[in-house]
């Protein structure tokens, strides 16, 4: 048995099928990612064939996926560890579980017995020798409270009482063809850093922690900028825990990473390499810059709730520095936690650092009239006469549980305070468009929001953590004032993100930090990730309707992207010499010249089976648009109880002779507040392309442009259902991956037809460019003495 796998995603695709039924099921749900159906599958398997070194190895890949790493370690037992497959699991769960040396040293025996496993080789790479504590500096810690910034009820404040209003920018730093795991060079952090203090911008975020040479580009940076230093707020990242109990081992686990935070940020560090994280000794001392530190992430509703169904008797805690009474066991568990962290700074370094925890509007303290939970919903559907016998509804109730940061109270210990940090978006959920006093805000509806929150909280200041939209081609949700999760232009992204910070000012918060530095080719948004396929292969091409991949100041496009209505590069495919039909492939865009100016039409073959799936339509005075095989079309209208809803197309492969059908998508859905008042569904049609020109700015929501002798027009490859153009992966649901490979393409156009291919890759060419959002905020954010 041989696997092909992706460390950074710790994704592992089995492609040998040789065993009993049970087995290939198994390896079905572990390409699907259903690791615990996989798990229950084998666990079946080994009733009949308990030996079976293939189905014991598989088995320990899905537990290590579910991060079960003890069950992992049982399932080799017996396994013989020459397999080099079996060695490859097992040094991984080594290194996971802190056994970083003896990883280090499985992978390279196993690595010199088999040569030619360059998994395992790539996998070696990231195990350096043991980096020791005794090369940190020495330390003597103070013996006065350190204490540079506090919290006033405007916001954060300097030692000496000056406001500072947090400017910032979240920094993703994935650059294409990397996870963020696999981190850019200090030059990257270094330009980076600079570029933020150009805008006038006072704040970088760090979600979790950094290699050294990052805290080393900060520290740097404001030596050289005394009077205008950069802070820093910085998080401590996890996941959920695997069984949604935050106690115990979780939490744990939780801890010893936020102890890692605090010694990187004080220069006290020696983090052994684990992939998938930084590693290395840090010796800056960045402390004096920190402002702030968030701990955990956007905690999912049903997990929460789960928590509190466990733990239900956990409703205090009385602690050094924090203390909650009568609050939800989520509530008590995260005082508990950042009561240890704080002791943790304290009693280590005799700092305190103002804190806070992720909070989003999903789990905010407010009670929202037009957000149902599921059940609530299909109550009202019923109760008015609907039948059917299960919704299709797959979301999350957006309204079903809060988190209160304002019921955690700082005993007299604390003084540098708790603040609320929102990652609070304009789009979502839907109550921010629904509700109808937001909806009657003489601003926006957002900004009745953010006052409904300032009002909630009082005198604990608020940080909106993460704010802005994206430039992407396709809507994922529609906003009343038009701040919609993407479908802009650059401008029209830069005016939007001004509009947005503006606001946070006026409600009178904390201040804002922008959602994120630089487009991450790797993320993937609700609507358009099952055809992203597959995820490993996510980093290789920027998906331009995908707007979580688009969000940055900096935009990381391919070093081979034209911009629409630019003549055709020399370096174009010539598909017909005489007419001058040509081509270019790029990480994000088929791109076509036709030689004419009018009305004019072809079709594409992009899949293996019979004829054409795709008709593109151009008619400049009239619709121009694609239309798809309705048998491939991503998304299917059907019946939900009374209304019609669209849902994923999971059997989505070309019929030959089916019709062209518009391609639609559904950005919001239908919906029924908890006063019965119907809200209808939102459509958006990406297969109707723009006309447009990029001569004086990008704008991926224009599609083809009518020149003085050509007609160009690009397509992105979500829009012609290829889920990877890097590898030429196309869209086939009917299979167990999802996908199949194609030689090329085919294109029908004036009466001949033509074959379009192009080489594979794994590192895109790329290159960076700076947006109009950087001038629109540095205007925003220019002190006014300058």
């Amino acid at each position: 048995m041989k696997f092909y796998r992706s460390i950074a995603l710790l994704f592992v695709l089995v492609v040998s099928m040789s065993h009993a039924t049970p087995y290939q099921d198994a390896q079905k749900a572990y390409r699907n990612q259903e690791f615990q159906k996989a798990v229950d599958l084998l666990q079946q398997q080994l009733k009949t064939t308990p030996k079976d070194q293939d189905v014991r190895i598989l088995l320990a890949f899905a537990y290590y996926q579910l991060k079960k790493y003890t069950e992992a370690l049982n399932a080799l037992q017996g396994v013989d560890l020459k397999d080099p497959d079996a060695a490859y699991v097992k040094a991984l769960i080594l290194a996971r579980t802190g056994k970083t040396e003896e990883a280090r040293l499985l992978l390279q025996s196993t690595l010199k017995a088999h040569p030619e496993r360059k998994d395992i080789a790539e996998e070696y790479k990231k195990y350096p020798a043991a980096i020791s504590e005794k090369d940190l500096p020495a330390y003597k810690k103070p013996a006065k409270l350190v204490m540079p910034y506090t919290l006033s009820a405007r916001g954060f404040q300097t030692a000496a009482g000056q406001f500072i209003e947090v400017k910032g920018v979240n920094f993703g730093v994935a650059l294409p063809g990397k996870f963020p795991s696999e981190f850019p060079d200090k030059p990257y952090y270094q330009q980076w850093l600079k570029m933020v203090g150009e805008m006038h911008g006072n704040v970088v975020r760090a979600y979790t922690i950094l290699p050294p040479s990052f805290y080393e580009a900060l520290y740097e940076h404001n030596q050289s900028h005394k009077q205008d230093p950069i802070y820093l707020i910085h998080g401590v990242w996890t996941e959920l825990p695997e069984d949604d109990n935050f106690q115990g081992a979780f939490e744990e686990q939780f801890y010893r990473e936020a102890t890692h935070v605090i010694n990187v940020i004080h220069g006290r560090a020696a983090i052994q390499p684990v992939p998938g994280h930084a590693s290395g000794l840090y010796t800056r001392d960045v402390s004096p810059y920190l402002l702030g530190i968030i701990i955990g992430r956007e905690w999912e509703p049903y997990s929460v709730i789960a928590f509190h169904d466990m733990a239900p008797n956990f409703t205090a805690y009385q602690g050094r520095f924090l203390t909650a009474e009568n609050v939800q066991p989520m509530e008590a568990w995260l005082t508990r936690i950042m009561d240890r962290i704080i002791a943790y700074q304290v009693d280590t370094y005799n700092q305190q650092t103002p804190m806070a925890f992720t909070n989003w509007p999903t789990l905010d303290p407010l009670t929202h009239i037009t957000e149902t939970t599921r059940d609530e919903e299909n109550a009202i559907r019923k109760k008015l006469g609907e039948q059917f016998e299960k919704s299709l509804v797959n979301e999350f109730n957006n309204d079903e549980v809060g988190l209160d940061a304002k019921k955690i109270h700082s005993t007299s210990a604390f003084k540098a305070g708790q603040f609320a940090s929102y990652h609070a978006y304009p789009y979502y959920p839907d109550f921010m468009n629904l509700d109808g006093g937001y909806s009657q805000h003489p601003v926006s509806n957002y900004q009745g929001y953010l006052e409904d929150l300032k009002k909630h909280y009082g005198d604990m200041p608020i940080l909106i953590s993460e704010i802005g939209v994206p430039s992407s081609r396709s809507v994922a949700h529609f906003q009343n004032q038009g701040f919609t999760h993407g479908g802009h232009s650059e401008a029209e992204q830069a005016r939007i993100d001004v509009e947005l910070f503006k606001e946070i000012k006026d409600a009178g918060l904390a201040g804002g930090i922008l959602f994120a530095l630089l487009d991450e080719w790797f993320k993937r948004n609700w609507l358009y990730m099952d055809f992203e396929l597959p995820a490993e292969h996510n980093p290789r091409w920027l998906n331009v309707m995908d707007a979580e991949q688009n969000y940055g100041v900096v935009a990381a496009e391919d070093a081979r992207e034209v911009p629409l209505c630019s003549p055709a590069p020399s370096t174009a495919i010539t598909l017909d010499g005489q007419k001058g039909l040509k081509a270019r492939v790029t990480s994000a865009y088929l791109h076509f010249w036709l030689p004419t100016t009018g009305d004019t039409s072809f079709e594409l073959n992009t899949h293996p089976a019979e004829g054409y799936e795709y008709q593109v339509l151009i008619k400049p005075k009239d619709i121009t648009e694609v239309r798809v095989n309705a048998a491939y079309a991503p998304f299917l209208d059907v019946q939900d109880g009374s209304y019609r809803t669209l849902v994923f197309n999971r059997t989505a492969k070309p019929k030959p002779g089916a019709e062209y059908v518009p391609i639609v998508s559904q950005p919001n859905r239908l919906r029924f507040s908890r006063d019965e008042k119907l809200y209808p569904r939102k459509l958006d049609f990406p297969g109707i392309l723009k006309p447009g020109n990029e001569s004086t700015g990008r704008d991926a929501t224009r599609d083809y442009c009518v020149a003085e002798k050509y007609t160009h027009v690009r397509l992105p490859w979500t829009l012609i259902n290829f889920t990877d153009p890097s590898s030429r992966y196309v869209l086939d649901l009917t299979t167990d991956q999802g996908y199949v490979q194609v030689p090329g393409i085919k294109v029908s156009w004036d009466g001949k037809v033509y074959d379009l291919t192009w080489d594979t890759w794994e590192q895109p060419p790329f290159k960076l460019r700076i947006k109009p959002v950087f001038n629109s905020l540095q205007d925003f954010w220019k002190p006014a003495s300058k």
